[in-house]
């Protein structure tokens, strides 16, 4: 009989984070185990391992713990370690999963400089190094679009319970509008939103706000409802659950690192704008995304704001940059992307689906706009 592995998870379900991640380790044990878990027991029973030694009493194979205290001792006392949240600095010998903090700055700017905006904001916490490398890379991209965003990162001393609201409302009434504004992450931003509200300010109408982490709870939980990142993090639990499997067989694992990359923004309400004075070119964004499944052409975006093929080219280009046909190319690559991510179906009949009859082509765009394949995509962020 197969020897049944038994790996202790400290990996809090609270949060959609953890919870992904658990759901990746799941179906790796699912695959390849099966793996007997001890995770946190319900807050009713009062019960948990309260100590290193009640650890290493239960005789565990492994564990994949989101806190990195005791790591150093669970290493030194040979048992099998995974830290599962970034940490500023690593610990020698103990695989690390990395938040791509820089990636998450970059598409928040990315999606948020599509929507037409001129004035941009970031919400983060100063005393959290990943707020600081998402704030950095989301600065230099709208820096490269020739704006300087505002900034609201109050000092770990400034915060309380009561001030730190106080002083985000302030912030909100003094910022430009309209204006769009990455958080740091979901909670930021519905701390953000709540505050919002108290300023009198219209969320998307005069602040457009996005979060990371796409904590459909927490998304769902705002009012409006809050637009945010997506991250590829039930497939870092997955490999997370691979690499500790590799260090139980007594194996040199391949990497001591595992990425967590964002795929891209999920859109609701709080991003629900388009910030162009043209009111028929931001319908006929609006119109482009809604029907970014279905196989339209420019004649039906025309048609829709009852405009003539090239008075709406011209007026497109004149707001945006770029043409009607590209828009729509990029809204079927953002679509193409979540259908390789979260289907079965081939890549051929997802092409198809998308209106796209030389794979070749759509291919070559692909990568073009996510700097991968869409085979090398599907096989980086999909579980399927």
């Amino acid at each position: 009989m197969k020897n049944v592995k038994r790996v202790i998870l400290q990996i809090e379900a609270s949060r959609a984070y953890g919870r992904s991640l658990l759901a990746g380790i799941a179906e790796y044990s699912k695959r390849y185990g099966p793996w007997a878990f001890y995770h946190e027991e319900p807050f009713y029973t009062n019960q948990t391992f309260k100590s290193l030694k009640q650890i290493i009493d239960w005789k565990p194979d492994g564990m994949i713990v989101r806190s990195p205290r005791d790591a150093e001792k669970l290493r030194d006392s040979g048992i099998p370690v995974v830290i599962a949240i970034h940490i500023e600095k690593d610990i020698a010998g103990i695989p690390n999963v990395k938040g791509d903090n820089p990636g998450m700055g970059q598409i928040a700017a990315e999606h948020l400089l599509k929507l037409g905006f001129r004035e941009f904001g970031f919400c983060g916490l100063t005393n959290m190094f990943w707020s600081n490398d998402r704030c950095q890379a989301f600065k230099k991209t709208i820096n490269e679009a020739g704006v300087e965003p505002h900034i609201f990162a109050p000092t770990k001393k400034q915060i309380s319970i009561n001030s730190d609201q106080k002083l985000l409302v302030e912030w909100i009434r003094s910022i430009p509008k309209p204006i769009a504004v990455m958080a740091c992450n979901d909670d930021r931003a519905s701390q953000l939103i709540e505050a919002a509200k108290i300023a009198e300010v219209r969320i998307p109408d005069d602040m457009a706000v996005l979060g990371v982490d796409n904590d459909e709870v927490i998304c769902d939980l705002c009012y409006p409802s809050l637009s945010s990142i997506k991250l590829n993090n039930v497939r870092a639990g997955y490999e997370s659950a691979k690499l500790l499997d590799e260090m139980m067989e007594g194996l040199e694992p391949e990497t001591d690192r595992i990425i967590v990359a964002p795929i891209g923004v999920i859109t609701r309400q709080s991003t629900d704008i388009y910030c162009v004075h043209d009111r028929e070119i931001a319908d006929a964004l609006r119109f482009i995304r809604e029907n970014s499944r279905e196989m339209i052409q420019v004649s039906d975006v025309a048609e829709h704001v009852c405009l003539s093929k090239r008075a709406l080219q011209l007026r497109f280009r004149s707001s945006l940059g770029y043409s009607v046909h590209e828009r729509i190319k990029k809204e079927k690559i953002n679509r193409m992307a979540e259908l390789l991510t979260e289907t079965n179906m081939s890549i051929i009949e997802i092409a198809l689906n998308l209106g796209f009859s030389n794979i070749n082509h759509i291919s070559r765009f692909f990568k073009q706009e996510k700097g991968l394949s869409p085979l090398a995509y599907r096989r980086r962020y999909s579980m399927k």
